[in-house]
C-alpha cells in the first residue's frame, strides 16, 4: 500500500472545535524532525496555511469534534519502532521515519541494538548492481548500508550504534567493518 496523501487537521484545545480539515499530499515523505521543523519555520502545507488564516482572521468554520468516530492511540512502546524486515520496503521507511529521532527504529546486529534512521528507498546507483538478498541482509555498502527488505531494499544514511553517538551509517561501516552478507535482526 502507497500512501500519498495524509490527513491534516488544524484544532484548538477547547472542547468539541475543530476548525479544518483537508487532505495534504505527502511527498517526498518527512521524517517526524523534519515534519516539525518545517512547521516551525512555517513552512506549511497550502491547506494548513488557509486554515491558520481563517482563524486569524475570525472566519474559520468551527465544526464540533464527532467523538463516536474517535479512536484511541496506545502509548508507543519500544516494539513497535523495532523493524521487521520481512515487510515491504515502503513500510519499512515508513517505520524509520516516524520514529526519527525518538524513539528511533532499531534493529540488532550480532545482538546488539542499532538505532536506524535516514531511510530512503534505494536507487539503483546505491545498490551497485546488487540484487536483493534474505531480508535484513546488508547488500552494498557505500553512502549509506542497503539493506533487502520483503520486497525491495532500503539505503540506511545514520545509525546509532548501543552506546554510542549517532553517526553516518558509512563511517560506521568502515570502523565496524560490516560488510555485504551480513544479517540484521528482526
Amino acid at each position: 500500500m502507497k500512501f500519498t496523501m495524509t490527513l491534516l487537521v488544524v484544532f484548538l484545545l477547547a472542547p468539541l472545535a475543530t476548525w479544518a480539515r483537508g487532505d495534504a499530499p505527502v511527498s517526498p515523505p518527512p521524517t517526524q524532525l523534519e515534519l516539525a521543523l518545517e512547521i516551525a519555520r512555517g513552512d506549511l502545507p497550502r491547506e494548513a496555511r488557509e486554515a491558520l488564516a481563517l482563524i486569524e482572521l475570525g472566519k474559520a468554520n468551527e465544526v464540533e469534534q464527532d467523538d463516536s468516530l474517535a479512536t484511541y492511540a496506545p502509548k508507543v512502546t519500544r516494539d513497535d519502532a523495532r523493524i521487521d524486515w520481512t515487510m515491504p520496503v515502503e513500510e519499512v521507511g515508513r517505520i524509520v521515519r516516524a520514529y526519527d529521532p525518538k524513539p528511533a527504529a532499531f534493529t540488532t546486529l550480532n545482538g546488539v541494538d542499532v538505532k536506524v534512521f535516514g531511510a530512503r528507498l534505494a536507487s539503483e546507483r546505491s545498490l551497485g548492481g546488487a540484487r536483493p538478498g534474505e531480508p535484513g541482509q546488508v547488500i552494498a555498502v557505500n553512502e549509506g548500508i542497503i539493506v533487502s527488505c520483503g520486497d525491495g531494499a532500503i539505503c540506511i544514511r545514520d545509525v546509532q550504534p548501543s552506546g554510542r553517538k549517532r553517526m553516518r551509517a558509512s563511517e560506521w561501516s568502515r570502523g565496524r567493518g560490516i560488510s555485504v552478507g551480513d544479517r540484521f535482526g528482526s
